[in-house]
């Protein structure tokens, strides 16, 4: 059991980061809200920026999405010679949990994300409870909540990630 000291510094501590992480993506919004102004149609009335009706917005991302046809793809590495069985092993489950689980459908529904927002985010986990399953679940980038500190490259780095309610 956990004292309550070192509970209640623990959720301290997530809320802080939770707090520090949303600050951050603010800025990174305010840059997504202008993509969005452009694919919808919407109009300011401001001089800061070129307020052209841009219905092609749409054409253009439809197309963009279009051109985009890879299947998602990722793949396990070996970091020293004893991980090859290991890292063989992991792919073999993606595949077959990739044929499994309709992956490609559901890149081809999150791709959208990618072309508006600059990325597309999955949750992926399996579970041997009534036998093996996996889950593929696209995440929008709008719940995604990451440590800003990692500098948005290397989730490795990353003291947190998860989601979050936007």
């Amino acid at each position: 059991m956990i004292k309550k000291t070192i509970r209640d510094e623990i959720a301290s501590q997530a809320l802080n980061e939770i707090r520090f992480a949303r600050e951050e993506k603010k800025q990174i919004i305010a840059r997504w809200h202008k993509n969005e102004d452009l694919y919808y149609q919407k109009k300011l009335d401001t001089d800061s920026r070129a307020n052209v009706n841009l219905n092609e917005a749409q054409a253009f991302v439809d197309s963009f999405l279009s051109k985009i046809n890879k299947p998602l793809n990722w793949k396990y590495i070996k970091g020293e010679e004893a991980d090859f069985k290991a890292a063989e092993i992991a792919n073999a489950i993606k595949e077959k949990d990739s044929n499994l689980g309709n992956w490609n459908y559901k890149v081809l529904l999150s791709r959208k994300q990618l072309v508006m927002y600059g990325r597309y985010i999955f949750e992926y986990h399996a579970s041997s409870e009534n036998g093996y399953s996996s889950y593929l679940t696209p995440v929008d980038v709008y719940q995604f909540l990451i440590d800003p500190a990692c500098g948005g490259l290397d989730i490795e780095k990353a003291f947190f990630l998860g989601r979050g309610v936007s």
